[in-house]
C-alpha cells in the first residue's frame, strides 16, 4: 500500500497540474500566468537570498544599491520612484545600508533639501559581487535556454510588464 501511495504521489509530481511541495490541486492556478510570475519571483527571491547570505545584503536592497552604482548622487525620491517604493519606507532603508557602510548621504548640488545618494568603497565591492552573482543565477535560471529563446522571454516580459503599467481607459 505504501508503494502504490509513492508512485501516485510520483506521477502527481510529474503533473503540473499540481503542486509539487504540497502535493495539492493547482486547478486553474497551473495556466495562471500571474500565479506562474509569482512562484517564479518567489523562487529568484529565496535562491538569490541564499547566494546573498555571505554577503550581509537582504535581496530587497539590492536594487536600490544598483541604481545607485548606475546613478550616483540621485536623490533618494528619485531612487524610491525607480524601485517603486514609497519615499516614507525607503528611510529606513537608507538608515540601515548607510549604518552597514553601504552607502552615504550628501546634501545635492541641484536641491540643498535633498540627499544625494552615493556607495562607498564597501557598496561598490557588494554590487559588483551582487552583480557577478545576478549574471550566474541568470545563466542558471536559463539553462537550456537558445540565445534567440532568452531573447525572446525577455522581451515578452518587457511587454507584460508595459501591458500591466498601463493606466486604464476610462
Amino acid at each position: 500500500m505504501r508503494a502504490t501511495r509513492k508512485r501516485a504521489r510520483r506521477a502527481a509530481i510529474d503533473d503540473d497540474s499540481v503542486d509539487r511541495r504540497s502535493g495539492l490541486d493547482l486547478g486553474y492556478l497551473s495556466d495562471s500566468i500571474a500565479y506562474q510570475v509569482r512562484r517564479a519571483h518567489l523562487a529568484v527571491l529565496r535562491d538569490f537570498g541564499r547566494r546573498l547570505s555571505k554577503l550581509d545584503i537582504a535581496p530587497r536592497h539590492i536594487g536600490l544599491l544598483v541604481f545607485v552604482d548606475l546613478n550616483p548622487g540621485a536623490v533618494q525620491g528619485r531612487i524610491a520612484e525607480a524601485i517603486e517604493l514609497d519615499r516614507s519606507t525607503i528611510v529606513p532603508i537608507l538608515d540601515s545600508l548607510e549604518k552597514a557602510g553601504f552607502l552615504e548621504r550628501r546634501a545635492s548640488k541641484d536641491d540643498a533639501r535633498s540627499n544625494g545618494l552615493w556607495l562607498t568603497r564597501k557598496g561598490v565591492r557588494a554590487v559588483a559581487k551582487v552583480s557577478a552573482l545576478g549574471r550566474a543565477r541568470d545563466e542558471e535560471m536559463l539553462n537550456g535556454f537558445s540565445l534567440t529563446e532568452r531573447r525572446t522571454f525577455l522581451e515578452m516580459t518587457k511587454r507584460l510588464i508595459a501591458n500591466l503599467e498601463q493606466k486604464p481607459t476610462p
